[in-house]
């Protein structure tokens, strides 16, 4: 079973990246028309993906972050690294105007939920961390590209969160590892912004896919 792929017109040796917002817009659609069971099918593989990288067995606390809309589904994933023993943190919107930054918090039985402004389920906050408390991030994004580079839906709270290993070369925690269906995958490279940070690898249906 294979994914509808997003194909871009290839770029002339001097024409600009496409604007995020076009990209965005494009694959947006792509990823909102794929089936229900290829959905699913999606899911169960990246749960089995995970379990084949090195990133289960050298880490201990994972920041995922729970489905809203077409985004890929995580919860089979969540629901496996709880039961191997893993410690999960979902991440919590700041309700304060004055920074992005977010906090991570973990997940247990007596976790109690909340819907943030965006109407995503999030964890009341507890037992909470920042991001460079975590071993593995999970990300969302609309797409990636060739690079690693990441397209989020624009509002600026996992860049906020990340700045700090713009400045970091030979130690970064955590290893940022994006979670999405392949034909969120660019073959051209997005326009940069200078707070943008590379992932270390994107896993899809397909499998695991380093940069």
């Amino acid at each position: 079973m294979t994914a509808p792929t997003f194909i871009a017109a290839p770029p002339s040796e001097n024409a600009a990246a496409p604007h995020k917002s076009v990209v965005r817009k494009h694959l947006r659609a792509c990823r909102k028309s794929l089936s229900k069971s290829f959905r699913q099918h999606a899911a169960l593989q990246i749960q089995r993906g995970m379990i084949n990288t090195g990133f289960i067995l050298r880490a201990k606390r994972f920041g995922l972050f729970i489905p809203h809309g077409a985004e890929i589904d995580t919860l089979p994933l969540i629901a496996r690294l709880l039961s191997m023993g893993k410690e999960v943190y979902l991440p919590s919107v700041p309700n304060n105007r004055y920074t992005l930054r977010l906090w991570f918090s973990r997940l247990d039985a007596n976790s109690r939920w909340v819907s943030n402004h965006f109407g995503v389920p999030e964890i009341h906050l507890s037992h909470v961390v920042r991001a460079p408390a975590l071993d593995v991030l999970c990300l969302p994004l609309v797409g990636y590209d060739l690079h690693g580079y990441r397209l989020g839906m624009g509002g600026g709270y996992y860049d906020a969160s990340l700045a700090y290993l713009r400045h970091r070369h030979s130690w970064r925690r955590p290893k940022l590892l994006g979670l999405a269906f392949s034909c969120q995958r660019l073959d051209q490279p997005l326009s940069r912004d200078a707070w943008d940070v590379p992932l270390d690898a994107v896993l899809t249906e397909r499998g695991l896919e380093r940069f």
